[in-house]
């Protein structure tokens, strides 16, 4: 796109065209085959054919009816976007009768190219100037594979395909366009270097170049094809294709290599990708022996970089297997100066002499050359987390692939941007709204999702924001933020593997009820107070903390009690009031609705240790009073409508079922006594209070019963253990060291967790669901005066 401050460095062109090259093929459960084809190491499909703007063009037997066409005026100049979009191929392209006009690639403007045809990579994108100055007529644009693998490999796909470029006006329309002589041959590499060696970087005032001069970090990363040692559900079962870069094939984590950087998780990724090969030899030679690909690691390994460091890498094409062919390395993130390419093994003293360091082009997408070498510079000044890869897609697969992260600078604008506080998930709703967007030179229209909700969205304009207290049922993430144990944290794997696919510090397999209540309410997810740079509680906000409790004393040291959350509260009406006055501060306070969880931990702690049921009146009486404190508080300065979930049957979760080793299996008398006890009296507090608080709304829902009813009856509601949890250790999974609590690393973790009630010694994220949908829906007599959806709604 051209500056603002200088336009473009050619005169304006009269129009825009767009074209982009895809792929197509003839292949049911095309992305399932794929999958299959990789796990068992075989190559990937071919395409039947490529396409122009969606349509492969006349020589296709299904589409030349539907050809893209292009119609110019008469001696005027076009600016044509291309883009390479296909899946596994570089491409050849030209306009019949017509001269292009290089000006730019990867977003940057290059010297004026004037050629008969491109040659352009897989990932990459070119800006080119074509004059409509030939006869009035009709003229194919034509692309074809440029294929660098052996010669006696012929399996790619050989289809031509076309567009057509038509001249406006009155004249006779030859039966068929005229087709490009000027395009090169499927294996006609002497046309693809000639192309390639003209690019440079225009270098004038208004576009300079900036080439790294003083390098601090040199790599030299050899590029090819393995094979390797495949896993399939932990077990070694055979030997297949891989793709490496340092012999090195990637393997995705468990979780983003971005979210597990930016949240400093460990255990997801190794700051140790080498600098250089494991070994050193002849990489392009014919004659490579078998042995030479063995050492092939399969790993996630990423390359670590200072901010503003100045980095040189040589990517070192090679003919393992012999299978030595172009591969197109894209950096997100990052464009980059390509300073020198060249055929052979790169040798360190000789070829840096030919660098280009005046006006090498700056791409985003480079071709490391078949049997060759390509060097590039940048200056690491993106703080991110940025993925290396071939363009290639059956190469990116395989494994030919990276991470780089770089580290922040010194400031706000040169450190890495926060996650945002809400990102949106459709959840295959089938209520997505969709809009037409229009390019400016273009007739083609596209369709954009503009907002999506489920079927138990009641509230469109006016929200009601959504504030939550209590322990690890109600839990998003704030214990990821504070000083305390793994055996009060859930930040690490298997937490969160259902939904998120990472942990997120809930204590589940994924959502919990306060992540329903909230997509229900058709608002984002809530998210924690303690996640760093969270200051919008336009939603509201979550207070609770994993192990907190009404009493101050129970986990003191370890969590976030019931009274520091609302401590955390009163902060945040603070600045609430600050921000909308007093009078409105006062009315989005009263219109919210207030979750509480809370009382489990406080029982929890005494029956762990030597009890004694005669303290059960005065005990529950503290709890609830404490909590019935807190309530007032909140209703002091608005709060009107709440939500209580009680205590759960706490005797009857895994870790009590094996507390009596007499009875193993067995519900612990004593924890349901004092829950139960806890519920009775709750349920009345709340109708006291009804009585005395005036516009005093609730909604009680029975988490006890709900709980009880899916543990002794799994097979009724869909589950097929009720008892035993679906991570821990021990007999029913009772032992709480899932995912390595408590410095115990061993575990087992059960393979269908939607079959479970239990995933540790919390709900799984099915009952979750299950009770977030009756909390909702159901009648007031199940839930209490009212159920939530009517606490949103009033």
């Amino acid at each position: 796109m051209p500056l603002e401050e200088t336009g473009f460095p050619f005169p304006e062109p009269d129009g825009e065209e767009i074209i982009i090259f895809g792929s197509w093929y003839l292949i049911e459960r095309l992305n399932e085959v794929v999958t299959e084809d990789v796990e068992e190491g075989l190559d990937t499909p071919r395409s039947d054919c490529y396409t122009i703007n969606g349509q492969p063009g006349d020589f296709g037997w299904c589409s030349n009816e539907s050809t893209h066409r292009w119609q110019v005026e008469y001696n005027k100049t076009y600016l044509l976007r291309i883009v390479n979009a296909v899946m596994n191929a570089e491409l050849y392209f030209a306009i019949a009768e017509h001269t292009l006009t290089v000006v730019g690639m990867d977003g940057s403007y290059v010297k004026p190219i004037v050629t008969d045809y491109i040659m352009i990579s897989a990932g990459q994108a070119m800006d080119i100037l074509v004059t409509a100055n030939q006869p009035l007529g009709r003229y194919y644009m034509a692309g074809r594979q440029f294929d660098t693998a052996k010669s006696s490999v012929e399996g790619y796909d050989k289809s031509n395909v076309t567009a057509i470029l038509e001249y406006k006006g009155n004249y006779s329309h030859p039966v068929y366009p005229i087709f490009p002589s000027t395009l090169p041959a499927f294996e006609d590499l002497e046309s693809a270097v000639k192309f390639t060696s003209r690019l440079k970087s225009l270098a004038s005032i208004d576009h300079p170049t900036n080439v790294p001069q003083n390098i601090t970090t040199k790599m030299y990363i050899t590029v090819g094809m393995n094979n390797g040692t495949l896993i399939n559900g932990g077990e070694e079962i055979k030997s297949g294709l891989l793709s490496s870069l340092n012999n090195l094939s990637w393997v995705n984590p468990s979780t983003d290599v971005l979210l597990a950087y930016y949240r400093n998780m460990s255990g997801f990724y190794t700051s140790d990708f080498p600098d250089f090969p494991p070994s050193m030899f002849d990489f392009v030679s014919d004659d490579l022996a078998p042995d030479r690909t063995i050492a092939t690691v399969k790993a996630t390994r990423v390359k670590v970089l200072e901010y503003n460091e100045e980095v040189e890498i040589v990517f070192q094409g090679t003919n393992l297997l012999d299978a030595s062919e172009d591969h197109p390395m894209h950096l997100h993130g990052y464009s980059f100066y390509v300073v020198g390419s060249g055929f052979g093994d790169f040798d360190n003293e000789t070829d840096p002499e030919g660098y280009n360091l005046i006006d090498p082009p700056k791409l985003t997408t480079v071709s490391v050359p078949k049997k060759g070498w390509v060097a590039i510079r940048f200056k690491a000044s993106n703080p991110g987390v940025w993925l290396w890869h071939c363009h290639l897609d059956r190469h990116f697969s395989w494994g030919m692939n990276t991470v780089m992260i770089v580290k922040n600078g010194g400031t706000p604008e040169t450190s890495i941007r926060r996650p945002p506080p809400y990102l949106p998930p459709c959840n295959g709703s089938p209520a997505t709204v969709f809009e037409q967007f229009h390019h400016k030179f273009s007739k083609t229209s596209f369709l954009i999702p503009s907002s999506c909700h489920d079927g138990y969205s009641g509230i469109q304009k006016k929200h009601a924001a959504l504030f939550i207290f209590g322990d690890s049922v109600f839990d998003v993430g704030n214990n990821n933020y504070i000083n305390t144990t793994t055996t009060f944290q859930s930040n690490f794997w298997p937490y969160g593997e259902s939904y998120f696919r990472y942990p997120t510090g809930r204590f589940s397999d994924g959502r919990l009820i306060p992540d329903f209540i909230a997509e229900y309410a058709n608002l984002p997810f809530i998210q924690p107070y303690l996640q760093p740079g969270f200051d919008d509680y336009t939603y509201g906000v979550n207070f609770a903390s994993g192990g907190g409790g009404a009493l101050a004393e129970t986990y003191q040291a370890f969590a976030i009690g019931l009274n520091t959350q609302l401590s955390y509260f009163k902060n945040v009406e603070k600045q609430l009031r600050h921000k909308l006055g007093d009078g409105e501060a006062y009315t989005f306070l009263s219109k919210a609705v207030y979750l509480i969880s809370i009382g489990t931990n406080d029982y929890y702690t005494p029956l762990m240790k030597n009890y004694s049921s005669t303290q059960d009146e005065q005990y529950v009486g503290m709890v609830i009073g404490n909590l019935t404190d807190v309530i007032r508080e909140i209703y002091k300065v608005g709060g009107r409508k709440f939500g209580f979930a009680n205590v759960l049957p706490l005797g009857c979760l895994p870790s009590f079922r094996i507390k009596n080793p007499e009875n193993i299996g067995a519900c612990m008398k004593e924890a349901m006594s004092l829950v139960k006890s806890h519920n009775k009296e709750l349920a009345k507090v709340l109708l006291k209070l009804k009585s005395q608080l005036q516009g005093f709304k609730y909604s009680n829902a029975d988490f006890y019963t709900y709980l009880t009813e899916r543990m002794n009856n799994p097979s009724k509601y869909g589950f097929r253990e009720g008892k035993a949890a679906c991570c821990g250790s021990g007999p029913y999974r009772g032992h709480q060291n899932c995912g390595g609590k408590g410095g115990v690393k061993e575990y087992e973790l059960c393979d269908n967790v939607t079959e479970y009630v239990f995933f540790d010694n919390h709900p799984t994220e099915r009952v979750y669901h299950q009770v977030s949908k009756i909390w909702w829906n159901r009648t007031p007599n199940v839930t209490g005066p009212y159920n939530l959806r009517s606490l949103f709604e009033v």
